[in-house]
């Protein structure tokens, strides 16, 4: 996978989180230990692995700012990237693919500042 790949699931992960819901902090927290897995599942593929920037501060205060559809498609993400398995070199490919189609679940977020 090129760190392209990887660099634009960034972005919009740094102030993602979802709508006003009571489960919002919830998927904040989710997001944020698939975050942090996510990054033991690439690392034995990649020499250095970009952060995903993400921060649940900034996806606590950012609540407001997102649609319900957009928390379900946070959610759909946590949920793809949970399930992708740890990366090996024989399988970089399939696992790219595999993270690309979950970066693909993001979709365009539809509140300002999510």
């Amino acid at each position: 996978m090129s760190r392209s790949s990887l660099l634009v699931a960034l972005p919009l992960l740094a102030g993602a989180c979802g709508g006003g819901s009571s489960a919002s902090p919830t998927l904040c927290d989710n997001l944020a230990t698939a975050t942090t897995d996510f990054a033991a599942k690439a690392a034995p593929c990649f020499s250095t692995v970009p952060s995903l920037g993400f921060s649940t501060a900034v996806c606590r205060s950012s609540l407001s700012n997102c649609s319900d559809s957009d928390q379900q498609r946070i959610s759909s993400f946590t949920s793809c990237i949970e399930a992708l398995p740890a990366c090996a070199p024989a399988t970089l490919q399939s696992w790219t693919s595999s993270f690309q189609s979950c970066t693909a679940t993001l979709g365009p977020l539809q509140g300002s500042g999510c």
